[in-house]
């Protein structure tokens, strides 16, 4: 069996879409399917096999999917961009790996044009897949805010359906985008909010550990 590990470049690129539907990703994939047929011209990204899926017990929230996704077609903390490579060390700092949590966005599409910021119609826009998510996934207990557009869509998913919290017994965490946008700031500044994403993560994954 090839260890993901052990690829780079296009032979992982290969091996996340040949393992897009294995059974722990294969509920939330194949509902990214129905969306995308749904919404075309306008499409999703797949959620990568080396994440948790179904199986995980926390669930990242970021504002829209990074320009990196146009080549890999997944989210994937092994994209190649600032957002993934300061993730994925705080996610290993914390003794957790990509198979401990679910990444998702706030405006889910892909779109060739990046903002810093969305619009409170895309925020709402983007709202109701969040919970439709949420639904696939029975065994989260920790929500990771990172960012802005992340904490102002969950307020407006929390609107949407008040109970969403307490019925899966949710810990929300809130921390910073890590993103360059997110990081930004004189040295001392960015490397205090990369600090502070790797606290939270910590923080989350002590959560997950008690529970």
């Amino acid at each position: 069996m090839t260890n993901p590990t052990e690829l780079s470049g296009q032979a992982f690129l290969d091996w996340q879409l040949e393992h897009r539907y294995d059974a722990h990703v294969a509920p939330l994939n194949r509902w990214i399917d129905e969306r995308n047929e749904a919404s075309a011209p306008e499409w999703l990204p797949f959620i990568s096999p080396i994440h948790g899926g179904v199986n995980a017990r926390i669930i990242t929230l970021l504002r829209d999917p990074g320009p990196q996704v146009a080549h890999s077609k997944m989210l994937s903390v092994r994209n190649e961009d600032q957002s993934a490579s300061t993730q994925l060390r705080a996610v290993t700092n914390a003794g957790l790996s990509a198979s401990s949590y679910t990444p998702w966005n706030s405006y889910p599409w892909y779109r060739k044009v990046q903002k810093d910021k969305l619009t409170t119609v895309e925020q709402i826009t983007g709202a109701p897949l969040v919970l439709d998510l949420m639904a696939l996934l029975p065994e989260v207990r920790v929500l990771i805010l990172h960012g802005d557009d992340a904490a102002e869509t969950w307020w407006r998913v929390s609107k949407l359906d008040p109970r969403v919290e307490s019925r899966h017994d949710l810990t929300v965490l809130r921390t910073f985008h890590s993103s360059a946008s997110g990081t930004r700031g004189t040295v001392a500044e960015k490397e205090a909010k990369i600090a502070h994403i790797e606290e939270t993560w910590a923080r989350a994954a002590e959560l997950t550990k008690r529970q």
